[in-house]
Formats: structure tokens, sequence, C-alpha cells
């Protein structure tokens, strides 16, 4: 709403969704003032939920998250217990005994692999799946107990990790995969399934 509410009066956009309104943002401003100023929006709005994080981090189990946010409120509250994983570069520093917090959209720290706009997205679509963090990622959902946060499920981007993931299990001859939306839960507990994924939006592998 903010960068909409910045552009000129018959500029701004109907279209409600970050990556359109970046879009429009990015062609007027340019990319370095679009992504300034994102970062300024990020940096000075409150987060009222940030003890859900905090929560988190107190799970032994949850060893994979997978968020398109960009802020840092994952870094935050796991400090020295989590290795966050933006680019193919920062594989090598997994460390199977930490959290591993894959940031599929970037952040401000590597600011040429943000993904804001439609054209930012258009290019993921065609080179990410090509990449050795894309099959890590894919094989984390598969394989691991995974937290999949952040991410609407008209995102382009889940839902292509998400549908890549259901296909591999489809094939292999899984059944036990199932994509969900359910509220926020007020209490977190440990279930005998081997991989359950909680909060808002969740995947299941039985």
């Amino acid at each position: 709403d903010q960068i909409n509410a910045n552009l000129p009066d018959k500029e701004k956009e109907t279209d409600p969704r970050l990556m359109e309104v970046a879009y429009k943002y990015e062609l007027i401003n340019g990319r370095k003032q679009l992504i300034e100023f994102l970062s300024q929006i990020i940096e000075a709005t409150p987060f009222s939920d940030e003890k859900w994080h905090k929560e988190l981090a107190l799970i032994p189990h949850i060893k994979t998250i997978i968020t398109t946010n960009y802020d840092n409120l994952f870094e935050k509250n796991y400090g020295d217990k989590c290795v966050v994983i933006r680019t193919d570069a920062d594989i090598k520093n997994i460390d199977e005994n930490k959290t591993a917090i894959f940031k599929i959209h970037g952040d401000f720290l590597v600011p040429d692999k943000l993904i804001i706009t439609r054209d930012d997205y258009a290019k993921w679509l065609g080179e990410f799946p090509k990449t050795p963090l894309y099959n890590l990622v894919v094989s984390r959902l598969i394989t691991k107990s995974v937290i999949f946060l952040g991410y609407s499920i008209e995102d382009i981007n889940a839902l292509t990790l998400i549908n890549t993931s259901a296909m591999v299990l489809c094939f292999s001859g899984h059944s036990g995969y199932k994509s969900k939306r359910t509220a926020i839960e007020e209490h977190y507990s440990h279930t005998r399934s081997r991989r359950t994924v909680y909060r808002k939006s969740y995947i299941r592998f039985k």
C-alpha cells in the first residue's frame, strides 16, 4: 500500500499485489530506489507476531525453514542456531546441527538477488529451477520437517516448489502429500507424524 501510495495518481496500480505495484514503482523510480524504499518500509513496520518466531526457535525438531519474507526476524530470533541460505554459494555453510533458513526471495543483504517485481518472478521461473539451491529446497520439502512461511497460496514461486515436490512424491508412489491452509495454532505440539509442518500455511507429509 505504501509503495502504491507513492506513485503518481495516474500511475497507481489497481492490482494490489506487491509484484505489480513494485513493477510500476521500478519503472518510474528505478531499481535502486525501489529496494531502498521497500527496505525502509520493512524496517519501520512493527511486527506484532514476532512471538511466533521466538516460539519456533525453541522447537528443536525444526531444522528447515523456507521463507519468502525479506525481513530478518528468523535470524534475529534463532541467533547462532541458524544458517541463512540465500544463494547457491551459501549451501556450503549448511550445518546439520543448525536450522537452515532458505530465503528464496532473497533479502536486503544480497539486493541483486531480490525477487520483488513481476519481471523478477518471470526471471526466477526461468533460472531458479536449474540451480543447486532449487534442487536442495525441493529435496528438503520432500524429506524433511519443513516450515514454509510467509507466502500466499497464489505465490507463483511457492506453487512451483510445492507442485514440483508433489510430482516427485506422486511418481515415487508416496500418497501422503497434502497442502492446506489453517489458522495460526495457539499451541505447538509434537505428534507421531514424522514430518509435520505448523503455522498458518503448511504442508504435511505423512
